[in-house]
């Protein structure tokens, strides 16, 4: 599934951890206005192709990239948003969706010493279905919920042709 983190960059989602928190619990944790504080690749990465790469995209990233929040409603509706703060932007992006919260059961496979290892386990993930035409439909596992952060996981562009795993960290804000 293509998504846009947060309209800037075309990514796919996967899953790697596991929760142990309800997906109910999590609905009042995350309901806020969330804004994004970084995206960090295991790798560093040229996403602006100026020949310096970075572990950390904000790094690469301009001030309308940089500026990307989510708004998470009670009513299970949300409005994302890039480029609507930042100075001179050029590319303003709004968004709406609805969202929820689901369980799957992951598969993982490695091999040690020829032989294959089989691991599943259940995962935790932010879906935001789009409502405005044009916009994918993305969805997020989310790694933490803390009273003023949000970390979740993406297969982000890295610059190159291919994508990296990247962790993205939201704050809580105010707006």
């Amino acid at each position: 599934m293509k998504m846009a983190p947060l309209f800037s960059l075309p990514l796919l989602f996967f899953c790697h951890s596991s929760s142990a928190q309800t997906t109910d619990s999590l609905n009042s944790k995350l309901t806020g206005y969330w804004a994004l504080e970084s995206v960090k690749f295991k790798v560093p990465v040229d996403i602006n192709k100026d020949g310096k790469k970075s572990a950390d995209a904000i790094d690469e990233y301009t001030d309308c990239q940089k500026d990307q929040q989510i708004k998470l409603m009670e009513d299970l509706t949300a409005r994302v948003t890039t480029g609507t703060h930042a100075k001179d932007c050029q590319t303003k992006k709004e968004g709406q969706y609805t969202w929820k919260v689901v369980k799957r059961t992951v598969r993982d496979d490695k091999y040690v010493n020829g032989k294959r290892f089989i691991n599943d386990h259940t995962v935790v993930i932010l879906v935001l279905k789009s409502g405005t035409p044009g916009n994918d439909s993305m969805q997020f596992q989310i790694e933490e919920v803390a009273k003023k952060s949000l970390t979740l996981k993406a297969e982000l562009r890295d610059g190159s042709d291919s994508t990296s795993e990247a962790e993205i960290v939201y704050k809580k804000s105010k707006k």
